[in-house]
Formats: structure tokens, sequence, C-alpha cells
């Protein structure tokens, strides 16, 4: 799930990385959340800065979270361990 709002450049690259990786990962889907729309969610989940990546597990648990634009295999790392968390 990507928290990100309208002006943001980095927001833009880590929609495209997010995009690419739930093309070629089974079972991973790419959640873009508009964070000036969603303000409360926002607060609620201590979302701080944009782009915020929160990495959820099949029951939506937040296994963990990046700020900032994410490299491709930082994400699938981040997802390797989700899998090592249900196994």
């Amino acid at each position: 799930m990507q928290f990100s709002t309208a002006f943001c450049a980095p927001c833009r690259v880590t929609k495209r990385v997010l995009a690419e990786v739930a093309d070629v990962v089974p079972g991973v889907r790419h959640v873009e959340v508009d964070a000036e729309h969603h303000l409360a969610l926002t607060r609620e989940l201590g979302i701080l800065r944009t782009p915020t990546t929160l990495v959820l597990d099949k029951h939506g648990d937040e296994v963990t979270r990046a700020a900032g634009a994410p490299r491709k295999e930082q994400v699938i790392a981040a997802l390797g361990r989700v899998g090592d968390d249900e196994a």
C-alpha cells in the first residue's frame, strides 16, 4: 500500500516500481492511497511523508514500511519476509 501526494515526484517513481513488482510476483497487489484525500487514515497509520509504502500480509497486517522511493530489489526482499513470516 503506497501513500502518495499529487505533486510528489518520488511518488511517481514508487508507483512504477511497485506496479512492476505486482506484475511479476504472484499474489502481490499495488494499492495507491492519496494521503491528502484520506487524512484520517494517513494520521491513524502514522504516515509522516510521501511516498510511504506499507507491506501488508494476507491478513492486512503491516509487516514493514519504508519512506522514500524504494528500489525493486528492496520491495522483493520485503515481500520475501512476508512469505517467511507466514511459513
